[in-house]
């Protein structure tokens, strides 16, 4: 039997019960390319990099930010959060990143909307 005595470190990371969001640096889309019509103050002040996350009401509202998210309407978009897990495309994923760059570097986005995951 072998016993292992070295523990390294590891990262976790909740699963958020959402759907999948993916900023291209321009407009908001589904992992499948759908456009999804987020309201233009929502948007404003996101990166002009790609990023992949949970767009998240919050825990047992899965069905909640569904509908919204199909509806195209843009009541209840101050609700949903953007709960950022990688940057689509730039070879490197953002829950490596300190949790205190990312707040820095987004510490200007208005409503508070984009989360690290």
């Amino acid at each position: 039997m072998q016993v292992y005595t070295e523990i390294k470190p590891v990262s976790m990371s909740e699963k958020y019960d959402g759907v999948q969001g993916c900023w291209t640096g321009q407009e908001l889309v589904t992992r499948t390319g759908g456009k999804i019509n987020a309201p233009a103050w929502w948007t404003d002040g996101l990166p002009e990099k790609a990023l992949v996350g949970e767009l998240w009401i919050g825990r047992g509202e899965f069905e909640a930010v569904k509908a919204l998210v199909q509806s195209g309407r843009s009541e209840g978009w101050e609700r949903v959060c953007f709960m950022v897990f990688d940057g689509a495309g730039n070879g490197f994923a953002l829950w490596f990143l300190t949790e205190r760059r990312l707040t820095t570097a987004w510490a200007h986005m208005p409503g508070g909307w984009l989360k690290p995951r």
